[in-house]
């Protein structure tokens, strides 16, 4: 899959959440019937499915604009780059008749030493990006931003209670995307470390491209000068020895000679170069053969390094690009609707129009196989049978063990949720859902998730009100909500299933219907 694919594919969840599931049970299953042949990889099952949305539906097309503003920033950052390096090699080169001579050492402390610096501090980030959080500067500024985005959702809460619903749900969007995100945290960070790389690549093909202008079209002077007495000529040389080092078996005339060196100190007080003849300057034509030595650092140490940094970036982008994750729970639901052959009871009549034939539609929890842990959150009464029964008949899974928590003794639920982590394969929490999601439920959840690890199934089933024979479906909004609350948990992982109601609590519900 590509980053439009990968864009798409999170717009057309997005779009499709809260829809009905026999509608888009309906969609999907058309579509894969009118591949020939459905492709079986799961990414290309995806790619085609969301190719044929696109043709069908006209949606989703955010990928195409995402990966239009991504060549419109890497043209910007290009061109930006180029003209940032010409400009400053404009400026360190910058030499007029009868002026000072062009001091290598900013030429140097720019171009190689300050590029050189930015390489450094761009590995430490990426070998220490674990411990920025925890890091005193960093850390507290990341824990204050935190705290005033919290405050300012509040505000948008509190102060606008006309907009109360509204802003809820903008949100809860908000914090849906941020959860997502999480899934390609490598996509992303690569995307913009190779556009970074691109553009200081961009900054040193510029800076060359006008270094080499000045010094093919005018004449330049080079020196070096230093107020420190023991920073002789000698030490010089062994400095510009050491950098010429990776250059010089390819190209020994740009590494500076002792007599170079020697015969370009400048001294601004006298304004002339050491050893020059009385009433001239110094020697114009060696003063310029710095410039060898310059080109070849800036190649060396700015060009050659942010080539590889960019072609590295870059292949890790397409890599993480390709090998984005398929198995979240939004993401399996699409494959089992797409590949589950519909329910029909109208066999007969179905038969002539070459329907397909009844097989029961396959959930996302089923697929993914295996038993489960069932853990009751707070007081449900209904009885552990009946329990058992509907997780089995609606989301296709044995029940390991029942067991309840959400009490008052904290610690007993973490020795639970450290017990079920080594012994479960999943984990299904259910809740009544009238009962809001509070911070207990949460730190529950964080708690098992932390146990289960990032990606063994974790679960929440709602139920509505629930008596010691059955319950009762859960209301639509009371699921919203339940869904808004838990993406605070940034857990693409967690998945939020309903049950319906037991069949004789559902045939009273009825009777009592007008």
């Amino acid at each position: 899959m590509k980053l439009r694919d990968v864009v798409d594919l999170e717009a057309q969840l997005a779009l499709d959440e809260g829809q009905d599931e026999a509608s888009l049970r309906s969609r999907d299953r058309d579509l894969y019937l009118a591949m020939s042949p459905a492709p079986e990889p799961d990414d290309a099952l995806l790619s085609t499915w969301l190719e044929a949305l696109r043709d069908r539906f006209s949606a989703p097309r955010l990928g195409e604009r995402v990966s239009t503003a991504q060549r419109i920033l890497g043209y910007g950052l290009a061109l930006s780059g180029l003209a940032m390096g010409w400009g400053t090699a404009e400026v360190l080169l910058h030499f007029e008749q009868g002026g000072a001579p062009v001091n290598v050492g900013y030429y140097l402390l720019v171009l190689v030493f300050g590029q050189l610096a930015t390489l450094l501090l761009l590995g430490l980030g990426l070998a220490l990006r674990g411990l920025w959080g925890k890091l005193p500067l960093v850390g507290d500024v990341t824990r204050v931003l935190r705290f005033l985005s919290n405050r300012l959702q509040r505000y948008l809460r509190d102060e606008h209670p006309l907009e109360n619903q509204r802003a809820e749900v903008e949100l809860a969007a908000l914090r849906r995307v941020r959860t997502r995100l999480t899934l390609y945290q490598d996509v992303e960070r690569y995307l913009l470390l190779s556009h970074s790389q691109l553009f200081a690549l961009a900054f040193n093909v510029g800076a060359l491209v006008s270094c080499m202008r000045l010094i093919l079209l005018s004449d330049l002077a080079f020196s070096w000068s230093t107020s420190v007495a023991s920073l002789a000529a000698t030490e010089v040389h062994r400095l510009c020895s050491i950098m010429s080092a990776p250059f010089a078996w390819l190209a020994p005339d740009a590494v500076p000679s002792r007599a170079l060196i020697e015969h370009t100190q400048y001294f601004r007080l006298e304004g002339r170069f050491a050893g020059a003849a009385p009433g001239t300057r110094g020697d114009a034509q060696l003063a310029g053969e710095w410039w060898r030595f310059l080109v070849a650092c800036t190649l060396t140490y700015g060009l050659l390094p942010r080539l590889v940094t960019f072609s590295l970036f870059w292949r890790k982008f397409r890599r993480a690009e390709r090998a984005a994750p398929l198995d979240s729970p939004a993401v399996q639901r699409v494959l089992i609707r797409m590949r589950t052959p519909a329910l029909s009871t109208r066999a007969r009549e179905l038969t002539a129009q070459a329907a397909e034939p009844a097989h029961a539609l396959e959930s996302a929890a089923q697929a993914q196989g295996g038993g489960t842990a069932l853990l009751l959150y707070r007081d449900i009464p209904t009885e552990h049978s009946v329990l058992e029964r509907a997780v089995q008949e609606q989301l296709g899974l044995a029940v390991q063990s029942v067991q309840h928590a959400g009490g008052l003794d904290v610690q007993a639920d973490a020795a639970r949720c450290r017990a079920l982590g080594a012994a479960s394969s999943s984990v299904t929490v259910v809740a009544e859902a009238w009962e809001a999601p509070d911070k207990s439920l949460r730190h529950l959840l964080a708690a098992l998730r932390k146990e289960l690890g990032p990606r063994r199934a974790l679960r929440v089933v709602l139920i509505g009100e629930a008596h010691a024979r059955g319950f009762l479906a859960p209301a639509a909004e009371d699921v919203r909500v339940y869904r808004d609350r838990l993406t605070l948990l940034d857990d693409p992982y967690l998945e939020v299933e309903t049950l319906p109601a037991t069949r004789d609590l559902a045939e009273q519900a009825e009777e009592r219907e007008p």
